[in-house]
């Protein structure tokens, strides 16, 4: 068995490989981060390891398989000219289809909603308002507040 093989697979129980592991990630590197194809990754490989592209934002939405799957989807967002393009629904399942119908809520944007429908009452509601241990959409943090109140803010 080579040096190379041996560090990388010849010691079989944790603490060898952890020893290792520094010269084993060097030979990977090495080895792996070239540009290969398929097949040449299928040739070296012999189906003993899964693999698959390393892709960037880029190759992501461009990619035809990623658009034909929706895996990147369009939503509305308040402010913004342009809809926002966000992660689809990675599982696609027959019986019970997942979906993207809309945007992620600002904070606190449904708070007092969510409040009434866990049983609170409006005067309950208002108290937990008024000591900031929730807030409206229109509130900001108190960690955020503070951060903008400091010199140098913008």
């Amino acid at each position: 068995m080579n040096v190379r093989r041996s560090l990388a697979l010849g010691v079989r129980d944790l603490q060898g490989r952890s020893c290792n592991r520094v010269a084993t990630c060097k030979i990977f590197i090495a080895q792996f981060t070239r540009n290969f194809t398929k097949a040449a990754l299928t040739a070296k490989l012999g189906g003993r390891m899964p693999f698959g592209p390393v892709m960037n934002v880029f190759d992501i939405v461009n990619d035809p398989h990623f658009n034909a799957r929706d895996m990147i989807v369009e939503v509305d967002h308040p402010g913004s000219e342009k809809p926002a393009r966000i992660a689809g629904t990675p599982v696609k399942m027959t019986g019970t289809p997942g979906a993207i119908v809309g945007r992620s809520p600002f904070l606190g944007e449904h708070t007092a909603e969510e409040l009434r429908a866990a049983g609170m009452d409006e005067q309950r509601i208002q108290s937990l308002l008024d000591r900031k241990v929730a807030l409206t959409e229109n509130e900001k943090p108190v960690e955020e507040a503070v951060l903008a109140s400091m010199p140098g803010a913008t």
